[in-house]
């Protein structure tokens, strides 16, 4: 799509997640000729758009190097601030060289608007800081489990990076409101903001231009959404690979609309007409094999809940869980439930874990629809057997075993399915977290 008829040798060597002999054999079957007399044009090499890629910590499981795309360890996910260094990566381009531009800044601008360029420096002169606690979660969070829970249906296959359950982070955002910054440089508002969109276009970028998305104009302004344009993470100017210096944050929001590198803010009447808006990052029903841009794009994320540890403690003979549980939207979570036989049955809530105090604004719980609740809750559970109603499964080798699932509820009452839709590109899955726990 992106080579539109042309060759594909420079995207080629841009995304080498394509480069195996799979996918060579499949091109090959699809060969209709060679054209005659064709010289190839001499490869110009691209190593130098991914000479600003940083150190990268051991802990991250990657799953691409370039661009750079690797998830969260599972010990990490049991904290309620995720460590900077171990904060799951979504790159969908080379990382830009940034570090050495104090002159660069983010320019607002579009309809109604009088177009002026941010510094850091301006931002933190002219507006007041905030500091807002946001789960960023992936669209494709959980990709693998959706693709092993529907193996068995016509062997279905999903198309994307195999995120399992760490696509997912928590952390501290400092930076100024983009509801601010707008108002500020805005001599006319739309004449119907709910059309409108606010476009965000990132410094990075490949050889079809830079990385866009948008979200609507009335979320970008609400008082209820903090949408930031932020240049601190945990404290720390943001890290390259976060958006260094500047990114947009959208709670509540799928994490492709969260732009790194942010460079332009546009005021339009239109959504973002990008692949990443119009092709990708929709809720595409079960039928659908290929992009439609017809279907509305993914905002908000549905409830969900993934166990980050579950385990029998002999010493105590008890079942041991930890897992998060967060929900799109800034919906709080309410409860959630435990069941030791797959599913059919459960028996009790686990403990929500009260949050941290963090140099953000408290997220104490609010009533709908404006709680504002953009973070995760980090749950915990320890069970003596001989409470657990279920009956274990018992194994040929006198093994006992229970199949522990969790589901989450959030405040709303929406609750997490035992197994959510089928799409073809592995998004927004959020069936039951399951684990097979064998008791001694």
């Amino acid at each position: 799509m992106l080579a539109a008829g042309g060759g594909i040798d420079k995207w080629w060597a841009m995304f080498n997640i394509h480069d195996d002999d799979a996918v060579r054999d499949i091109l090959e079957r699809h060969r209709i000729g060679n054209v005659k007399d064709y010289v190839p044009q001499p490869v110009v090499s691209l190593e130098d758009q991914w000479a600003a890629e940083p150190t990268r910590a051991d802990g991250l499981r990657v799953l691409n190097s370039r661009p750079f795309n690797a998830e969260t360890p599972e010990a990490a996910l049991r904290e309620y601030i995720t460590p900077t260094e171990l904060f799951f990566v979504r790159g969908h381009m080379p990382v830009p060289d940034l570090k050495n531009r104090p002159d660069f800044c983010v320019m607002v601008e579009g309809e109604g608007m009088d177009a002026r360029c941010f510094t850091v420096e301006d931002l933190k002169r002219q507006f007041e800081e905030h500091t807002e606690t946001v789960t960023i979660q992936c669209g494709g969070n959980r990709r693998t489990t959706m693709e092993a829970a529907y193996a068995a249906d016509g062997a279905k296959g999903v198309k994307g990076l195999s995120w399992k359950g760490g696509a997912i982070g928590t952390a501290d955002w400092t930076g100024v409101y983009l509801r601010d910054v707008i108002a500020a440089c805005q001599v006319e508002p739309p004449y119907d903001p709910a059309s409108y969109h606010v476009q965000f276009e990132g410094a990075d970028r490949d050889a079809a231009g830079h990385f866009q998305a948008s979200i609507p104009y009335n979320m970008a302004t609400s008082p209820d959404a903090d949408v930031l344009i932020a240049y601190k993470m945990n404290g720390e100017d943001l890290p390259p690979d976060h958006g260094y210096p500047l990114r947009a944050i959208v709670p509540g929001v799928v994490g492709v609309r969260n732009c790194k590198f942010l460079q332009r803010v546009t005021v339009q009447p239109d959504e973002c007409e990008s692949v990443w808006q119009q092709n990708d990052y929709k809720n595409f029903p079960s039928y659908e094999t290929k992009p439609n841009h017809s279907y509305p794009s993914i905002y908000y994320m549905p409830v969900q809940s993934q166990l980050t540890h579950a385990a029998y403690n002999p010493e105590a003979d008890a079942i041991q869980l930890q897992a998060y549980a967060y929900a799109g939207g800034g919906r709080g979570i309410q409860r959630v439930e435990v069941s030791h036989d797959n599913g059919r049955s459960f028996e009790y809530a686990a403990t929500l874990q009260p949050r941290p105090q963090t140099g953000a604004a408290s997220q104490e719980e609010a009533s709908f629809p404006h709680e504002r609740q953009w973070a995760w809750r980090q749950v915990v559970a320890d069970t003596p057997v001989k409470d657990i109603k279920a009956a274990p499964v018992v194994r040929g080798d006198g093994t006992k075993v229970y199949l522990t699932c969790i589901r989450a509820v959030t405040t709303d009452n929406e609750v997490q399915p035992a197994v959510a839709p089928y799409n073809f590109r592995g998004l927004l899955y959020n069936g039951y977290s399951c684990k097979d726990i064998a008791v001694k």
